[in-house]
């Protein structure tokens, strides 16, 4: 997957060969069959977010962005209030 900006529009280039088109949008993660890319700026919440985000696109590339969007918001609150947190494990360290 490729990624250029021009204008203020991010062209996005997926391994299938599609390319999309994001305007206005800050792009926070993308995914395709085979890979998803996560903007690693992101901390607490908002990566946990993400994650489960760009994982249902995978699991289900059919499910609209606006139920994606929120499922993720629902999935994230749940693991959130129940103390899922990311487990920051040095490289090269099993865990």
């Amino acid at each position: 997957m490729t990624a250029t900006v021009k204008g203020g529009a991010m062209r996005v280039k997926l391994s299938n060969g599609r390319t999309i088109t994001v305007d206005e949008v800050r792009l926070f993660g993308c995914a395709d069959m085979q890979t998803i890319t996560i903007d690693t700026r992101q901390r607490g919440r908002e990566l946990m977010d993400t994650f489960i985000h760009e994982a249902m696109h995978v699991a289900n590339p059919r499910l609209s962005e606006k139920t994606v969007h929120q499922m993720a918001n629902d999935i994230t609150a749940v693991l959130w209030a129940a103390g899922y947190r990311r487990n920051k494990t040095p490289k090269g360290k099993a865990r």
